[in-house]
C-alpha cells in the first residue's frame, strides 16, 4: 500500500504537512515543485535534504507549484510517498540545447529499459528540450506495456532558464526521470484542454522544427498579431492566451501548441513543440468554464483507468491556463479535486506537459492539464 503526503513551505514556520506525520518519517521519494523566483533567495533543495535525508528529491523549477486544490505562488510544494512493492530509479541526462532533445528521449527510456518496468515519469528543461522531439525519441523505443507522462520545468514568464534536479540542487539544461517498476504499481493517466477554438483553419506552408514561418503563404508572426490586437505588445507571454491547435489532416489528433518566442526580422514563431509543414492549424481562445471542464474531464480519465481509487496524484497543467485564469486558477485546480476527492495530489504549471494514449505512444501537450495517479494492489 502505498502512503503519501502533502506539504508546502511556509518559510518561518518551515514545512507543513496537510496531515499528521512522524518527525521520523523516512519516505522513497518527495516530489517538490518551486516558484523559480525564489530560487536565489531560498535553498529548497537543502531545506527538503534536512527534512529527506534518506529520500529520493525529484523537482523542478515551475510557474506555479500545485498543491491539493489551489496554486502556492512564492513557495514550493511536494508530496512525500513511500512504496510498499514498488521498486524505483532515477536518472539524469544532459541536453544543454534543443538539438540533442530526440537522442535524450531514446537514451532515458533505453537507460530506465529493465525487468518490470511500468512507468516513466518526467521532468525536463522547459528551454533547452524541444518536447516534440523528446517525446519522439522516447517513443522510437519505449517498450509495450511502459507508460510515460511528466512535464517541461517552467520559470513563469520569463522564458530564460528553467531548473530540475534529482538528488541535488536542480540546474539548467537536463532531463530528469524516474522509473515505476514492480507488477502491483498501477498507473492512470489523463490529459484534456477546454480550449475553444475560432477562426479560419490555415496550412502551415513554411515551417522547420518548432520554428513557424507561415500559415497560407503569409507571415506567421504578421498573422498572429493581426488575431491578438493589442494584445500583441506582450508577446511571447500574450501569446499563452491564444494557443495554436494543429493536426496532420482532418480526421488527425488534435495537438496544442504554445509560442515561446518571437523573430520579429524573420516574422516567426517558435513553439515548444513541433509545427510539421502541411499540417493543419486553427488559433484557440480560452473560457474559464471550459477550462475547468477540461481539468474535470482528464481527471476522470486517470481514475478510470484504475481498480478503484487511487493512492496520490502527480498534477501537471500549463502556465497559459494559469496565466488566462489568473486569480480564478483554483476554479479548474477545484475541478479537478472534485473528481479526485481527498486523494493527495500535487504538481505544477509547466512549459509543456507529457502524457500517455496506449495508441500514440507519449504525446507532448501545450495549454493541457494532464494527470498522472497510481496505487499498488492489494
Amino acid at each position: 500500500m502505498i502512503e503519501a503526503h502533502e506539504f508546502y513551505w511556509s518559510g518561518a514556520r518551515g514545512l507543513q504537512f496537510s496531515d499528521d506525520v512522524s518527525e521520523d518519517y523516512k519516505p522513497d521519494v518527495v516530489f517538490y515543485f518551486m516558484d523559480k523566483r525564489i530560487h536565489k533567495d531560498v535553498d529548497v533543495y537543502s531545506i527538503l535534504k534536512k527534512q529527506f535525508s534518506e529520500s529520493i528529491l525529484f523537482g523542478c523549477s515551475s510557474s506555479g507549484p500545485i498543491l491539493y486544490d489551489d496554486i502556492y505562488l512564492g513557495t514550493f510544494t511536494g508530496i512525500a510517498v513511500t512504496f510498499e512493492k514498488t521498486k524505483m530509479k532515477t536518472l539524469e541526462i544532459p541536453c544543454p540545447e534543443q538539438k540533442c532533445s530526440y537522442e535524450a528521449g531514446k537514451e532515458t527510456v533505453i537507460k530506465l529499459k529493465g525487468r518490470g518496468l511500468r512507468h516513466i515519469f518526467v521532468i525536463a528543461d522547459g528551454m533547452t528540450v524541444n518536447g516534440a522531439h523528446f517525446i519522439k525519441g522516447a517513443n522510437k523505443v519505449l517498450p509495450k506495456g511502459v507508460s510515460i507522462s511528466g512535464g517541461l520545468a517552467s520559470d513563469g514568464f520569463e522564458f530564460a532558464e528553467t531548473l530540475t534536479g534529482i538528488n541535488k540542487k536542480p540546474v539548467s539544461g537536463q532531463v530528469c526521470a524516474i522509473g515505476f517498476y514492480g507488477k502491483d504499481i498501477e498507473i492512470g493517466y489523463g490529459a484534456q484542454g477546454g480550449w475553444d477554438k475560432f477562426g479560419l483553419e490555415r496550412l502551415v506552408t513554411k515551417s522547420e522544427g518548432n520554428t513557424l514561418y507561415e500559415l497560407d503563404g503569409q507571415p506567421a508572426l504578421d498573422l498572429y498579431k493581426e488575431y491578438l490586437g493589442d494584445a500583441a505588445e506582450n508577446l511571447p507571454s500574450s501569446g499563452l492566451l491564444f494557443p495554436l491547435e494543429i493536426r496532420k489532416d482532418q480526421d488527425g489528433e488534435a495537438m496544442v501548441r504554445t509560442i515561446n518566442a518571437v523573430d520579429e526580422i524573420n516574422k516567426s514563431l517558435r513553439f515548444t513543440g513541433d509545427i510539421p509543414q502541411g499540417y493543419i492549424a486553427q488559433f484557440m481562445k480560452g473560457n474559464f468554464k471550459n477550462l475547468a471542464a477540461g481539468g474535470a474531464g482528464a481527471a476522470t480519465q486517470a481514475i478510470e483507468m484504475m481498480e478503484g481509487t487511487a493512492s496520490f496524484g502527480l498534477m501537471v497543467s500549463c502556465l497559459g491556463r494559469q496565466l488566462l485564469m489568473g486569480n480564478q486558477v483554483s476554479r479548474e485546480l477545484e475541478a479537478v479535486m472534485h473528481v479526485l476527492e481527498n486523494m493527495p495530489t500535487a504538481g505544477f504549471y509547466s512549459n509543456g506537459e507529457f502524457s500517455f494514449d496506449p495508441g500514440a505512444l507519449g504525446i507532448l501537450h501545450n495549454e493541457t492539464m494532464t494527470l498522472t495517479v497510481f496505487k499498488e494492489k492489494s
